[in-house]
């Protein structure tokens, strides 16, 4: 009997703490002495929605930023692609060219398209694409290789005056190749000593030394060239 008696209090009493909410205490940021769990609990709680929004913001991020990568990367190989389809055929490149400013090989489509005009003694539209090469061209080497060939397509078309800046601008540059600054002063020179100019074409030589920094064999080639001609 003492056994069924107790039997039927444990039951009652399991029966209200299982149907009832009154003995669950919330927590409130307020209680003293809460536990790292309790108040990452109550962290969350309050600003889970900016944590959600936060973690895909981050993820949306980062396939973003790889996504635009990869997109990059596959234009530069179909560029690479059309280039090399075309560099044979003039229409073609010029047609690449126009279409691709501002990318380095529409620079080398135009500094090949100058090279033809200019061997074939069309030196205006050599000038045309020398000055679409040098604007478009990245790499200095390119660059001062187009701007050589902008200032010879100048003087071959009689503008002189425009020549000699463009190969006085090259010969000063101290960022330029130094195999270009000497082609530079070699031709100004040859220039100057047509016109009778030997002191100017001196002081020009004197350049080519005081901008040399350290000699290529093709820098020293040039610049001996140059002091044969004044000897």
């Amino acid at each position: 009997m003492i056994i069924a008696y107790v039997n039927h209090y444990m039951k009652t009493n399991v029966e209200t703490m299982k149907g009832s909410d009154e003995n669950v205490v919330p927590i409130d940021p307020s209680m003293p002495d809460l536990g790292l769990n309790d108040q990452l609990y109550l962290f969350f709680q309050k600003n889970w929605k900016w944590l959600i929004l936060g973690v895909i913001f981050t993820i949306v991020s980062i396939l973003a930023y790889y996504g635009l990568d990869a997109y990059q990367r596959s234009q530069v190989v179909i560029l690479q692609d059309s280039y090399q389809s075309t560099r044979q055929d003039p229409s073609s490149l010029l047609d690449f060219a126009e279409k691709n400013q501002g990318n380095s090989l529409s620079g080398l489509a135009f500094l090949t398209l100058a090279d033809q005009a200019y061997s074939d003694g069309d030196y205006n539209l050599a000038i045309n694409h020398y000055l679409y090469a040098v604007k478009n061209l990245l790499v200095p080497i390119f660059r001062n290789r187009a701007q050589l060939g902008l200032a010879m397509s100048q003087i071959g078309a009689d503008k002189i005056v425009e020549g000699k800046e463009a190969l006085q601008i090259l010969l000063r540059d101290l960022d330029a190749a130094s195999n270009f600054r000497a082609k530079a002063g070699y031709n100004l020179i040859i220039l100057l000593m047509s016109e009778g100019n030997k002191e100017q074409a001196s002081l020009i030589f004197n350049e080519m030394k005081v901008y040399a920094g350290k000699s290529s064999l093709d820098q020293t080639l040039w610049f001996n060239r140059a002091k044969s001609l004044l000897n």
